[in-house]
């Protein structure tokens, strides 16, 4: 009377006795198939089709595509006990033949198949991670690449999403890769295994963050491949169009424009190829942006790793992945989550460390072109940088002194934006005096004291080579009441909004031309009559000073919000 159709049919465990792995794999003799291991490694692909290894594969491959939810749980351990991949483990060849394998469209292909297959079957969840976990184990780290192009053909599979309760569908980088050596991994072993990850990107939403811990474990987990990123002196960025950029790491003294023949790496490709998985993975997340914070968030994490393990040295590659990828991935969705994301995980990141910006002559246009995007990111990289070889550069004639254009707004936005966000020495090579007693308030002495006539002589020196029409192009007219009503958390912002001001007339006045007049005496005129508020007490400002018929007051109060403009009019200067 029951209408569970599994309960009408037969027990199937009078199989057991007769579908056994011996019954499916004839030829193997002994305890762990002596003979057909040296059949396989003497024959080749051959010898393991003639032993059954394909068919048996093939028949596991169908029992993993079978409606296994028919059958009860019992009967189901009947049929996987059949496929016990112990057994069938010994019918590979060993280390020395596993890269040819991988390849081979017969045996490495069933293989795959049968992996992928059984991955997205809930019935035989325990079956498919104890054969992944021991093939990834077999003849290590031969295997490796094998078990992750089945997993990530499993999860891309074009019949949708693993089920829930499948090996796929959950945290299959733990279970799949169990218990592996990865410090035994070298520098050129891991560059393979990230260009095998990067190949199976971009997966089904919300599935990419397995794979990505993967590359994690991968990278972090090998001293050997931490200690050739440490310590190899190029920095070669893969652009999104597949061109490289190259320049000395720090202390080298090399040129950004150092010749290309110097691309060949020191690391084994390790940072090419996990570039290459970054483009790949947020590539594939560009068109889902309510899923780009997940794809990060790995991402992220693993880059806080990597600078960890190997050290600041590794920061100017890391300026060219957030200025080449991230950046413009954020771009694609300018979401508050993924913006929050990125300032948390960001912001950790030691930039102090950073030295291309006195090479590269494309650094301050990339960083212009950031802010806007990623304000907060970008105020916090110019803050932190250390600007004193920059400005060297650009008064010695290294660099073009049209490169201060785009550094002029940056700095403008940061200053007035991030309450103390540059350092004194920043300031004071920027701004061409200290810093005002609130912005320094967090500093300590020895940070706070700068020497201001070696700074001024390297100021004056460094803003003398700045050309007329790169001042122009670099101001808009409304680039300081801008960041003023994107402040968040400020102090009374009129010192601040002062030495902006002077700045710029100082320079307009260097410059001595009409254009650079007009962009300067347009910055400062579109901060008259205007009346800001901190945001919280802005819509109360506005209407008490409706009901009293008086302009709000132009004094604002420290507040965690943004600025707001409440007001505007003749007879209320503000600033």
């Amino acid at each position: 009377s029951s209408s569970d159709p599994r309960e009408w049919r037969l027990p199937l465990n009078w199989l057991s006795a007769a579908l056994t792995p011996a019954s499916l794999l004839p030829n193997t003799s002994g305890e762990h198939g002596e003979d057909l291991v040296r059949g396989v490694a003497a024959a080749g692909k051959e010898s393991a089709r003639d032993a059954g290894a394909v068919r048996w594969l093939g028949l596991l491959q169908e029992l993993a595509g079978t409606d296994l939810s028919l059958l009860s749980p019992a009967d189901v351990q009947v049929l996987a006990a059949a496929f016990d991949s112990r057994v069938f483990m010994p019918c590979l060849p060993s280390e020395a033949m596993a890269a040819s394998l991988i390849d081979d469209v017969e045996l490495g292909g069933a293989i795959r198949s049968a992996i992928a297959q059984m991955g997205r079957q809930p019935s035989l969840s325990e079956a498919a991670q104890m054969f992944a976990s021991e093939l990834a184990s077999r003849a290590f780290p031969g295997y490796v690449r094998l078990v992750l192009m089945a997993a990530l053909q499993g999860v891309g599979d074009a019949e949708g999403s693993p089920p829930p309760g499948s090996a796929l569908g959950g945290r299959w980088d733990e279970t799949f890769l169990r218990g592996i050596p990865t410090d035994r991994l070298s520098a050129s072993d891991v560059a393979e295994l990230l260009r095998t990850l990067a190949g199976g990107l971009p997966l089904p939403e919300g599935h990419s963050a397995p794979a990505l811990r993967v590359a994690s474990k991968l990278l972090l987990g090998s001293p050997r491949a931490l200690a050739a990123l440490a310590k190899s002196s190029v920095t070669t960025f893969v652009t999104a169009d597949e061109t490289v950029t190259t320049s000395a790491t720090a202390g080298t003294g090399s040129s950004g424009s150092a010749d290309e023949s110097v691309m060949a790496e020191a690391d084994g490709g390790v940072w090419t190829e996990f570039v290459a998985l970054c483009l790949a993975a947020l590539s594939g997340a560009s068109g889902r942006s309510s899923n780009l914070a997940s794809e990060l968030k790995p991402l992220l994490e693993l880059l806080r790793g990597l600078v960890s393990a190997c050290g600041g040295e590794l920061m100017d590659r890391v300026w060219y992945l957030l200025s080449e990828l991230i950046g413009p991935a954020a771009a694609a969705a300018p979401t508050l989550k993924v913006r929050l994301l990125l300032e948390e995980e960001l912001g950790q990141l030691p930039w102090h460390c950073v030295r291309v910006q006195s090479r590269d002559a494309e650094f301050t246009s990339a960083l212009a072109a950031l802010q806007p995007v990623l304000p907060v990111v970008g105020s916090l990289v110019v803050g932190r940088l250390d600007w004193g070889p920059y400005f060297e550069a650009v008064s010695e004639g290294t660099l073009e002194g049209s490169t201060l254009g785009p550094l002029l707004r940056s700095a403008l936005e940061a200053h007035l934006s991030v309450s103390g966000a540059l350092n004194s020495r920043a300031h004071f090579l920027i701004f061409g005096e200290v810093r005002g007693a609130a912005d320094a308030a967090g500093e300590d002495d020895t940070t706070r004291a700068v020497d201001t006539r070696a700074l001024r002589a390297t100021h004056d020196a460094a803003w003398a080579k700045l050309p007329a029409i790169s001042f122009a192009r670099a101001l808009d007219g409304g680039v300081l009441l801008r960041a003023l009503l994107r402040a968040k958390g400020m102090s009374e912002p009129t010192e601040r909004v002062l030495q902006a001001v002077r700045l710029l007339g100082r320079l307009a006045t260097q410059l001595g031309t009409v254009e650079a007049a007009v962009v300067a005496v347009q910055e400062s005129r579109a901060l008259l009559f205007v009346a800001l508020t901190p945001a919280p007490a802005a819509a109360a400002a506005a209407a008490a000073a409706a009901a009293a018929m008086l302009p709000a007051c132009a004094t604002p109060a420290p507040s965690k919000g943004c600025w707001h403009e409440t007001h505007a009019c003749a007879s209320n200067v503000t600033v």
